[in-house]
Protein backbone atom coordinates (compact mmCIF):
# COMPACT_ATOMS: atom_id res chain seq x y z
CA UNK A 1 0.00 0.00 0.00
CA UNK A 2 2.90 2.34 0.80
CA UNK A 3 4.49 1.68 -2.59
CA UNK A 4 1.24 2.48 -4.38
CA UNK A 5 0.78 5.69 -2.38
CA UNK A 6 4.38 6.76 -2.97
CA UNK A 7 4.16 6.05 -6.68
CA UNK A 8 0.90 8.01 -6.94
CA UNK A 9 2.40 10.94 -5.05
CA UNK A 10 5.47 11.01 -7.28
CA UNK A 11 3.27 10.83 -10.39
CA UNK A 12 1.11 13.75 -9.19
CA UNK A 13 4.15 15.90 -8.40
CA UNK A 14 5.68 15.18 -11.80
CA UNK A 15 2.37 15.87 -13.56
CA UNK A 16 2.14 19.24 -11.84
CA UNK A 17 5.76 20.07 -12.60
CA UNK A 18 5.58 19.14 -16.27
CA UNK A 19 2.00 20.30 -16.93
CA UNK A 20 2.98 22.50 -19.89
CA UNK A 21 4.90 19.61 -21.39
CA UNK A 22 1.82 17.41 -21.01
CA UNK A 23 -0.31 20.02 -22.81
CA UNK A 24 2.25 20.17 -25.65
CA UNK A 25 2.43 16.36 -25.78
CA UNK A 26 -1.38 16.16 -26.01
CA UNK A 27 -1.24 18.68 -28.86
CA UNK A 28 1.38 16.63 -30.72
CA UNK A 29 -0.60 13.42 -30.33
CA UNK A 30 -3.94 14.94 -31.38
CA UNK A 31 -2.62 17.46 -33.91
CA UNK A 32 -4.86 16.30 -36.78
CA UNK A 33 -8.01 16.27 -34.66
CA UNK A 34 -7.27 19.71 -33.22
CA UNK A 35 -6.48 21.18 -36.64
CA UNK A 36 -9.74 19.84 -38.12
CA UNK A 37 -12.18 20.51 -35.29
CA UNK A 38 -10.84 22.88 -32.59
CA UNK A 39 -8.73 25.30 -34.64
CA UNK A 40 -10.10 28.84 -34.75
CA UNK A 41 -8.51 29.48 -38.15
CA UNK A 42 -9.59 26.26 -39.87
CA UNK A 43 -11.47 28.33 -42.49
CA UNK A 44 -8.23 30.18 -43.38
CA UNK A 45 -5.77 27.51 -44.59
CA UNK A 46 -3.40 30.18 -45.95
CA UNK A 47 -2.43 31.03 -42.33
CA UNK A 48 -0.99 27.53 -41.78
CA UNK A 49 -2.18 27.63 -38.17
CA UNK A 50 -2.88 23.89 -37.97
CA UNK A 51 -4.20 24.15 -34.41
CA UNK A 52 -1.41 26.27 -32.95
CA UNK A 53 -4.03 28.82 -31.90
CA UNK A 54 -5.66 26.13 -29.75
CA UNK A 55 -2.28 25.20 -28.28
CA UNK A 56 -1.69 28.86 -27.41
CA UNK A 57 -5.07 29.03 -25.65
CA UNK A 58 -4.33 25.88 -23.68
CA UNK A 59 -0.88 27.18 -22.64
CA UNK A 60 -2.40 30.48 -21.48
CA UNK A 61 -5.04 28.57 -19.52
CA UNK A 62 -2.30 26.46 -17.90
CA UNK A 63 -0.33 29.62 -17.01
CA UNK A 64 -3.42 31.13 -15.42
CA UNK A 65 -4.08 27.98 -13.37
CA UNK A 66 -0.46 27.89 -12.22
CA UNK A 67 -0.57 31.57 -11.24
CA UNK A 68 -3.78 31.11 -9.25
CA UNK A 69 -2.37 28.04 -7.52
CA UNK A 70 0.86 29.87 -6.64
CA UNK A 71 -1.14 32.79 -5.22
CA UNK A 72 -3.17 30.39 -3.05
CA UNK A 73 0.02 28.73 -1.78
CA UNK A 74 1.55 32.13 -1.01
CA UNK A 75 -1.55 33.23 0.91
CA UNK A 76 -1.57 29.95 2.86
CA UNK A 77 2.13 30.34 3.66
CA UNK A 78 1.64 33.92 4.86
CA UNK A 79 -1.31 32.89 7.04
CA UNK A 80 0.79 30.16 8.64
CA UNK A 81 3.64 32.61 9.12
CA UNK A 82 1.33 35.05 10.92
CA UNK A 83 0.26 32.32 13.35
CA UNK A 84 3.76 31.99 14.81
CA UNK A 85 4.45 33.91 18.00
CA UNK A 86 7.21 36.48 17.88
CA UNK A 87 10.34 35.43 19.73
CA UNK A 88 12.53 38.09 21.23
CA UNK A 89 16.16 37.86 20.13
CA UNK A 90 17.66 40.49 22.38
CA UNK A 91 20.84 39.48 24.17
CA UNK A 92 19.29 39.75 27.63
CA UNK A 93 16.50 37.31 26.73
CA UNK A 94 18.75 34.94 24.85
CA UNK A 95 21.47 34.60 27.47
CA UNK A 96 20.16 34.94 30.99
CA UNK A 97 23.43 34.84 32.96
CA UNK A 98 24.00 36.65 36.21
CA UNK A 99 25.65 40.00 35.51
CA UNK A 100 28.11 39.90 38.43
CA UNK A 101 29.45 36.39 37.85
CA UNK A 102 33.23 36.76 37.28
CA UNK A 103 33.58 33.31 35.68
CA UNK A 104 31.46 34.37 32.73
CA UNK A 105 32.92 37.83 32.27
CA UNK A 106 35.61 36.63 29.83
CA UNK A 107 33.20 34.75 27.55
CA UNK A 108 32.10 36.58 24.43
CA UNK A 109 29.02 34.59 23.45
CA UNK A 110 28.04 35.87 20.00
CA UNK A 111 31.43 35.10 18.41
CA UNK A 112 33.66 32.08 18.64
CA UNK A 113 37.23 32.77 19.74
CA UNK A 114 39.86 30.05 20.00
CA UNK A 115 41.38 29.58 23.44
CA UNK A 116 44.24 31.94 24.18
CA UNK A 117 47.57 30.47 25.28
Amino acid sequence: MKILGGTLLIFLILAQTFSKGLVALDFMINKDFIAKTLCVNKNKPQMHCNGKCHLKKMMEKEDKQTTVQNEKETILYLEQLNNFTTISTSREDKYSFPKNDKRLSTINLPFFHPPSA
